[in-house]
């Protein structure tokens, strides 16, 4: 399995340093997603993520900062790639790492031609008192696909082992790890302990 992490939605004081702290801990994959945030504001954060580290990054807005940023990575949420194929966007962006998010089992066909997915809220989320997860028993993930499907939603340490007992790829870490960003390391640090010690 492995770890995605994807940022808060709103902005905050700090937030640049402590994204390069995360990728020094080891951060594989971060998932740039600031809705309504300004372009420039937008490109403003991604130069304070020391440039080592953009190759990781994946970008939810703005893709044509791709290039100016040496990123390898674009997320299609729903609204974004709406009537559009993963096909028909790597003809736009060749070389790229496609990623998208769906909200159903049932969605999974329609996005098997992207790279992975985010599949969720699998628990209650922690980042939207409003939105209750799908529940355990209901999931039952298709086998031998190529697409790799990352759980989101309510992913904390105390039930991500079970995405792995589900069958999924991956975990996509939102609201438990930015809620109190001085607890975003030390929460960082213990679930990657239990990465190494059970997946």
């Amino acid at each position: 399995m492995k770890i995605a992490v994807i940022t808060s939605a709103n902005c905050f004081n700090g937030e640049a340093k402590l994204i390069n702290q995360l990728f020094e801990m080891g951060m594989e994959l971060l998932h740039l997603r600031k809705p309504g945030l300004e372009k420039v504001k937008y490109a403003g954060l991604l130069q304070q993520i020391n440039a080592e580290y953009h190759s990781r990054i994946a970008l939810h807005h703005y893709h044509e900062l791709a290039g100016n940023f040496e990123i390898k990575r674009l997320h299609y949420p729903v609204m974004l790639r709406k009537d559009k194929s993963a096909n028909a966007l790597r003809k736009q962006h060749t070389g790229k790492v496609l990623s998208t998010s769906i909200h159903s089992l049932e969605e999974i066909n329609l996005v098997q031609d992207f790279d992975y997915t985010f599949l969720g809220p699998v628990f209650d989320s922690y980042s939207k008192s409003d939105y209750p997860g799908m529940g355990i028993v209901n999931l039952q993930l298709p086998q031998k696909i190529n697409l790799q499907i990352f759980g989101l939603g309510g992913i904390a340490a105390h039930n991500i082992i079970n995405l792995k007992l589900l069958g999924f790829d991956g975990a996509a870490l939102l609201g438990w790890l930015w809620n109190d960003p001085t607890k975003t390391l030390a929460n960082f640090k213990q679930i990657t302990c239990l990465f190494k010690e059970n997946m």
